[in-house]
């Protein structure tokens, strides 16, 4: 008998704005664990935006995202996940 994990990551309908420019708009997304997996797109086709969003960094303007089973905000309080911005500044 095998056990069903649960998703590592699932987002539901996410809509993110900033102001009244949406920013991603009804976003369903679903990682397992143990997965690898890159995000790919145009400069503004909103992936900084989506991982703010996965780490609770920008409210969500509709939807819902879990880590782990657990809301976003509980499992980077509980140090399941970490985020790392990306620089803009070149020497």
């Amino acid at each position: 008998m095998s056990v069903a994990l649960r998703p590592a990551l699932r987002a539901r309908d996410v809509t993110v704005s900033y102001g009244s420019t949406r920013a991603i708009e009804g976003v369903d997304l679903e990682i397992e664990p143990g997965l690898v997996h890159g995000l790919i797109g145009m400069n503004g086709s909103g992936k900084s935006t989506l991982f703010k969003a996965i780490m609770g960094l920008v409210p969500l303007a509709s939807g819902e995202i879990e880590l782990f089973g657990a809301d976003r905000r509980r499992a980077r309080e509980g140090k399941r996940v970490a985020y790392t911005p990306q620089s803009e500044n070149v020497d």
